[in-house]
Order: C-alpha cells, then structure tokens, then sequence
C-alpha cells in the first residue's frame, strides 16, 4: 500500500497523486504503450513520487519496473525487478526502505513509470547521527545507477530532489553511490542539484576495468595484454591439453541451468573461499538469492554462464548478467587443483573472445574492485566512477556536509603525521 509520505507531493509542488481508486499498489492501472510515448513529454506532462516501503509492495509493480528497466538510458540489472526482488528476500529482512517510484501523466490521463530509486534508510553516516537515504548497494556491486526512462533524465531528478527538500523526506542525506561520472544520469543529476542549489560532497571517485566491444576479440587481447603475457597464456593452454580434452562451453537456452549453477557454486566452495566461508554456497542467504536470480536471468535471456571443462570435467565457471547493450560481471570460481594453468585467466580470455562476438552488447563493466588485478591485467577500457552526498535542506545536515572535505583532509594529515612520527614502544 501506498505510504502517507507521498501525499505532500501533490500540494507542496502543485501535482497530482497517482493513488489507484482501489487503493492498492498497482500504481499504473492506466498503461501507457511504446506508441503512447511521444506525447509524454516533460512540456506537457506533471511528474510525482511515490513511496513504497516494503519488498511486498513492489511485486505487483515487476511488469512496470521490467518494461521500464527495457526503456531506461542507462542499465542497471541489479535493479531489475527478477534480481532486486530475490535480493530484497535475501539480504534485507533488518533494513528499512523507501522505493521512490517516480510516474508521468499527461492532459488526458495516461500514466507512465519514468524512475526507480530504492534507497535504504540509515541512522547515522559514518559516525555522524545523520539519518541517511542511499542507494541500495547489496553483495558490493558498485553499480547504482538508477532505472531511469530515456529522455526523461531531467525532470525525473527534479522530482527525486523536490522530495528530498519537503517534509515528507524522513532523512538528512541523500546519498548516490557509484554513478559513473559521464552519462545521462549523471548529466541529469548535476543539472538539477545545480538548478536546485544544492552542492553534493564527491565522497569517492576511481576508476575500474570496463571491456568494449570493437568486434576484434584476438585485436582486443593484443592490445591489452603484452605479447609475452599472451604468449604464456596460450603455452598455459597448451600444457592442460595435454592432460585431456580442454573444451570451452557457453549455456544455451536449451541447457541445463540448475546443472550449471550446482557445479559453479560446488566449485567456489572446494576453493579458498569455501575455506575462508565467504563462498556464495556458504552462506543460505546467498545461495538462495544466487539461485532464485540465476534462473530468473535464464528465463529473461539475460544471462551469459560460460565454463572450461576438462575431460568433461568443469575447471572454471564464469558468470555475468546482460541488459543491451550493457553487461555485468559477476563472478567466476575455478579449481584451485589446475592452478598452474589459470584456468580463471584463460575462461576469462574467452569471455572476452564470447563478448566480441555478441553484437548486441557494447559493454561490459567489471563491477570490480579499483585495485582488481586479474580485470586490470586483462581488460583496457576503464570507466570513471563516483559517489556523491547531498544534503537536501539548510541546517546541520548542509554543515556537515560542507565539513567533510576538510575532515577528510585532517584525518589524511594525521594519518601521514603518524607515519612519520611513530610512537616509540616503551
């Protein structure tokens, strides 16, 4: 059900609350086709929030949030309903949520889902006692782009941050996590913060490996790898087939999905992070969250599982998530008996070789660490990315915020200064 929070919107700013006449969550009982599209412009059309608190109230919304994932201008597959939903059941029973679904209407009533942003709630920032609204950023994916509809940037964030500066929002930050620096979005969101006057505080910025397709894979792995490095490799390959077969496998739709998940997921765990208790299988949660989306990325045709195999024998898994023309990578395991054929390197050179083949995807981001070695070794491109903090209305929020940079600069200053001056054991 509909949360009292958004009942403000349509007075302070003047636009109409979209509530069903039965009262219930399906907020677009008026659905707009493709065709309908065009006149649902920002001249003509009025925008309003809606805020959704609890993963219940967003199932009868999969149809709408799926379409609007299909139209957004930047992909985001961690919000697509068939992950997010799974992932919400898994890792969110404790967190406290606002799902700020953001609707156009036009003069004759037709209603269009245009934004999604599911912020969970914090009580503190740090060690600040600052109530804070992030975008949700579950198993560390650093990637929280909103599902936002093309061409609709503009005056969805206008929306999103009209919110943010009435009563009804419940917190005193706003926080947009890993947003890559250059984009619609990011554009979008600059925009209205300036024309807002708001100054968002650039907490984090790096850059990670990112893997484009020019349509040459073998052009593509000579120019991002040394010619001695890729010779290895291929010696690598050489030497494990001379103990046997040595296939390499993609998942088709005809295949066996719930063989192909078992074998990664036994596979992770026969390794160091079975023993470390930081595989996917260790943890129940996990699992059933990495089960429940795998398959449900089969049954979408967004998914890509790719295997080397032995003698028949799997030695490394691959798997990554699509959304074109975009693609995520998302984990990959190996047998740590054939170490010394890195079989993890050498599935990944053919999930590059795999990639340049698809014509439909133009890129893959790593979702990896800034440091990753084996995604900086082996992909070129990099993307630019950064985490910003707002602090929407006037007071102690805004003056913590306008601290953090200096606090920043005093905690690097005396970390160097302990550096230099270590204390002396007695």
């Amino acid at each position: 059900m509909l949360v009292s929070e958004r009942a403000n919107m349509a007075t302070t700013n003047d636009w109409p609350a979209f509530t069903s006449p039965r009262g219930k969550s399906d907020l677009f009982l008026q659905r707009s086709s493709p065709a309908e599209v065009p006149f649902l412009r920002s001249q003509s059309s009025k925008f309003s929030c809606q805020i959704l608190t609890a993963a219940s109230e967003l199932r009868p919304l999969a149809a709408e949030l799926g379409e609007l994932s299909a139209a957004a201008s930047e992909p985001n597959v961690f919000y697509e309903p068939w992950m997010l939903l799974p992932a919400l059941d898994s890792f969110a029973q404790s967190g406290s949520f606002r799902f700020v679904c953001i609707t156009a209407t036009d003069h004759r009533g037709a209603r269009l889902l245009c934004g999604f942003f599911p912020f969970e709630v914090t009580d503190r920032y740090a060690r600040a006692p600052l109530r804070t609204a992030r975008l949700w950023n579950y198993l560390s994916f650093q990637w929280c782009v909103p599902l936002v509809r093309k061409k609709f940037e503009g005056p969805v964030f206008q929306t999103l941050l009209r919110w943010s500066k009435s009563n009804d929002f419940p917190c005193d930050l706003l926080e947009l996590p890993s947003m890559p620096m250059e984009g619609p979005n990011s554009t979008a969101a600059i925009e209205e913060l300036n024309s807002a006057g708001l100054v968002p505080y650039v907490r984090t910025q790096f850059t990670r490996a990112l893997l484009e397709n020019i349509g040459d894979a073998e052009n593509m792995l000579r120019s991002a790898i040394p010619g001695h490095k890729l010779k290895d490799y291929r010696r690598l390959e050489r030497r494990l087939s001379d103990r046997g077969e040595v296939a390499y496998e993609e998942l088709d739709h005809s295949g066996d999905v719930d063989q192909w998940i078992e074998g990664f997921l036994a596979l992770e765990s026969a390794g160091w992070k079975g023993a470390a208790g930081s595989a996917i299988a260790c943890n129940p949660a996990s699992r059933t969250f990495f089960t429940r989306a795998t398959k449900s990325a089969f049954q979408q045709q967004q998914l890509m599982m790719l295997r080397l195999t032995l003698n028949g024998r799997p030695i490394a898994y691959k798997c990554n998530f699509l959304r074109p023309p975009g693609s995520f990578s998302f984990k990959i395991a190996y047998d740590e008996e054939y170490r010394a054929f890195s079989p993890g390197v050498l599935l990944e050179l053919e999930n590059i070789r795999v990639f340049q083949r698809r014509c439909d995807l133009q890129w893959m981001d790593s979702c990896a660490d800034p440091g990753h070695f084996m995604a900086n070794h082996l992909w070129k491109g990099r993307r630019s990315m950064q985490s910003w903090l707002v602090a929407p209305r006037s007071g102690l929020p805004e003056l913590a915020v306008a601290a953090m940079p200096l606090a920043k600069w005093a905690m690097r200053r005396v970390k160097s200064l302990i550096a230099i001056h270590p204390r002396r054991s007695a």
